[in-house]
């Protein structure tokens, strides 16, 4: 098969309408989310193909995860007392909210490789940064 053969292939595959598949990987992206939901409901009211179903769920992806992190920052600053915050003050929180999301990661990955329960070297070193952004914050 040439690579010609593999293209028309995939040209018509992306033709043909979408999938069950796709529809359920949707329908577990979009969640309870009403916003997601509608946006789910109009798109298949065009009877989309496969190809553009694919487009759909990485847009709706990157949209949900864009979605969650500007909550994980609003989050922060609401917790100190924030209301409307600065650029500077958004990216110190994004800043901790990377910091937590590495920590959570270096737990899990220290509770698989059988380490004992109390907190590693880096779940330290993060927790000592996050202190630190978070008395940056602050001192405003």
């Amino acid at each position: 098969m040439t690579e010609e053969d593999i293209k028309r292939n995939l040209d018509r595959l992306a033709a043909q309408p979408a999938g069950q598949d796709q529809l359920a990987r949707a329908k577990v992206l979009c969640g309870t989310s009403k916003v997601w939901n509608a946006k789910l409901s109009e798109f298949l009211a065009t009877k989309p193909t496969r190809g553009e179903m694919v487009n759909f769920l990485e847009n709706l992806g990157s949209e949900q995860a864009s979605e969650q992190l500007n909550e994980k920052i609003n989050r922060i600053c609401g917790a100190l007392g924030i209301e409307a915050p600065t650029g500077v003050e958004k990216l110190l929180a994004l800043q901790i909210a990377l910091q937590q999301d590495q920590s959570a990661a270096l737990q899990a990955i220290s509770n698989r490789a059988g380490a004992p329960e109390k907190a590693s070297a880096g779940t330290g070193i993060a927790s000592l940064a996050t202190a630190v952004l978070l008395g940056t914050i602050l001192s405003r």
